[in-house]
């Protein structure tokens, strides 16, 4: 046997840079082609890392930035942070932290630190949370409401293309297990009788059915009342109940708002209004319409737009009797051909002026009490229905630029959402469904093609959509009202929930416009190390940060960059550990922290 030797040759220190083999081949006829030995690849070079923090020192309530960059890595993590986040990471330390990073590979590893020196700052809360479970949040509180003109448009038809960006911002809403959601169809309400002529078109109502038949939405529709013709409303009703998958439909409003009705701005009735009788001139024969088509479902009401309507607290709607109605004479009169109860609410509608800052204020939840809106929740549940804010947003008649797009709304939605579950109340839809609405909280850009089938975009997201998904997150899997006692040196609000699986769920809400610091709290025993997720808005240089209409981040994810309705970036959390029993957070202004423990 013949021994050969094949290589190249190259100096030893340039053969192991440049990957440069020796081979030995064994064989009769020597290396040829058959022989050869594939060249092994290169190892794996150490990683390297570079990690900085954008200031050594701060007081707790600053922010820092982190900042990093690895090469030859095929993972990294850090100390302080849950997730793998892209760099760079905003972190608001309570205390003096030293952040890890850690870059990995095959071959080894890296690690880098900084350390950030915070100083104490003056606490600007602390809160104790009880351990007795109280009221459920349903898994379906989180609706949203639209349009009897804009519902097409914003759904989209099977036969012009559906809208699939709609369709993931639903998506989001119930991602953290909820039940599908509710839509609102407001009433069509035309008048006089001479103008009332619409009927929905079987391809209007396709794009109902079809996000039924995709997410399992259901929907509460409207009727038309205010031309005072029956005969209008059943054909409305018809049409939507026979053209709808059964079980889709919950039921049919009858009328919209008609508390309102004898207003200047309606006129639709003259005072006083005798509302009961009105409304029993048209339920038998909507009522048979819808359950033809619909056995299971009935009629919702009363749909009224004030909330002082439901105390007896408007005087030229009237009971039977002349005396100023209210909830209880409507539930008499109507309660068992109802399957839920509706009322309108707008954050505005229970004080008599709004500010710049609005809803960071008390005021904007002067309705989210036992003398309105909550004075709803035991006349219904008496009744063994359930009891739903079917329409819902900041301030009426579109919302105002500066206040209802701005991040505040975000703040608000959550404390608004939070004060009614907590109360009781059963369900919520958040209307909006319009570019020309400062209050809507998504639109889409919407491009007709050939063949007249649509394709759509996401046009924006308002902070507002932000706080619903960080509540959504909050209530999640069965999550009950925990009791917390709270000491607050200003405008600073705390939720607490214990979930099916025993998980404690905060909810920090920091309203005030100056005040920034610590917040600290304890917990029942049985609970160690969390994670804090926080809302901010992080527009440059925007002074007051709460009047930003961008910018803003869930958890280190934004919408801003986003065309097709999915949350953009690395997701991340902060950690959180207690000192002996005592949680603190550090809270910047205006914003908000999700906490979540586990139960060890």
């Amino acid at each position: 046997m013949k021994v050969h030797y094949a290589f190249r040759r190259c100096p030893v220190a340039a053969a192991v840079l440049s990957g440069c083999i020796f081979v030995l081949c064994l064989g009769v006829s020597g290396c040829g082609s058959g022989g050869a030995v594939a060249p092994s690849a290169p190892a794996a070079l150490v990683p390297t890392a570079t990690f900085s923090a954008s200031t050594a020192s701060i007081s707790a309530g600053q922010p820092v930035t982190l900042t990093w960059s690895t090469s030859n890595a095929t993972s990294t993590q850090m100390s302080g942070v849950s997730g793998t986040p892209s760099s760079p990471i905003v972190v608001y330390p309570s205390t003096t932290t030293t952040y890890t990073l850690t870059a990995s590979n095959s071959a080894g590893s890296v690690m880098k630190s900084v350390t950030v020196t915070v100083s104490s700052a003056s606490p600007i809360a602390s809160f104790t949370v009880g351990s007795t479970s109280g009221q459920l949040v349903p898994s379906n509180f989180m609706g949203l409401g639209v349009g009897e003109s804009t519902f097409e448009s914003v759904f989209g038809e099977p036969a012009t293309g559906t809208n699939p960006v709609l369709r993931q911002i639903v998506r989001n809403i119930t991602q953290y297990g909820a039940s599908p959601i509710t839509y609102k169809v407001t009433a069509y309400e035309q008048y006089p009788l001479s103008a009332a002529t619409y009927v929905p078109t079987a391809a209007e109502v396709s794009a109902l059915s079809q996000l039924y038949t995709d997410l399992g939405v259901t929907f509460l529709i409207g009727v038309n009342l205010a031309a005072d013709s029956p005969s209008v409303a059943v054909n409305q009703a018809q049409a939507y109940a026979s053209l709808m998958p059964a079980g889709s439909v919950i039921g049919l409003e009858i009328g919209n708002e008609p508390d309102n009705y004898t207003h200047s701005s309606e006129n639709y009735r003259t005072a006083p209004y005798y509302f009961l009788t009105d409304y029993a001139n048209f339920e038998p024969s909507v009522l048979s319409t819808l359950q033809v088509y619909q056995p299971n479902a009935k009629l919702i009401g009363p749909v009224w737009g004030q909330p002082a309507t439901v105390n007896g607290g408007s005087s030229n709607i009237v009971n039977n009797s002349g005396r100023a109605i209210d909830l209880s004479d409507f539930l008499t009169a109507e309660g068992s051909n109802l399957s839920l109860v509706t009322q309108h609410a707008y954050a505005n509608q229970c004080t008599g002026s709004y500010q710049t800052d609005f809803l960071l204020t008390a005021a904007a939840q002067a309705c989210v009490s036992a003398s309105y809106l909550l004075g709803g929740v035991a006349p219904t549940h008496a009744k063994g229905l359930l009891y739903r804010i079917g329409e819902t947003n900041s301030i009426t008649g579109g919302g105002v630029s500066g206040i209802s797009n701005t991040f505040q709304a975000a703040l608000w939605i959550m404390d608004w959402s939070a004060g009614l579950a907590k109360g009781g109340v059963d369900g919520i839809n958040i209307f909006g469904d319009s570019k020309n609405q400062y209050y809507t909280m998504f639109t889409f850009n919407t491009v007709t093609g050939t063949g007249g089938q649509n394709t759509y975009t996401l046009n924006y997201v308002l902070p507002q959509y932000y706080g619903v998904l960080m509540f959504q997150e909050a209530t999640q899997n069965g999550a009950r009202f925990l009791p917390v006692t709270t000491t607050a040196t200003g405008n600073q609000v705390v939720y607490g929930w214990l979930d099916a699986s025993n998980t404690i769920r905060i909810l920090i809400l920091n309203k005030d416009e100056t005040g920034t610091g610590t917040v600290s709290f304890t917990l029942p025993t049985g609970y160690s190390n969390g994670t804090i997720k926080r809302l901010l808005e992080s527009t440059p240089n925007m002074t007051p940060s709460y009047l930003s209409t961008a910018g803003v981040t869930l958890g280190g994810q934004t919408f801003d960059t986003s065309t097709d309705g999915t949350i953009q970036g690395s997701a991340y959390a902060e950690t959180i550990a207690p000192a002996s029993t005592t949680y603190t957070v550090a809270m910047p202004v205006t914003s908000a922290a999700l906490i979540t423990l586990a139960h060890n």
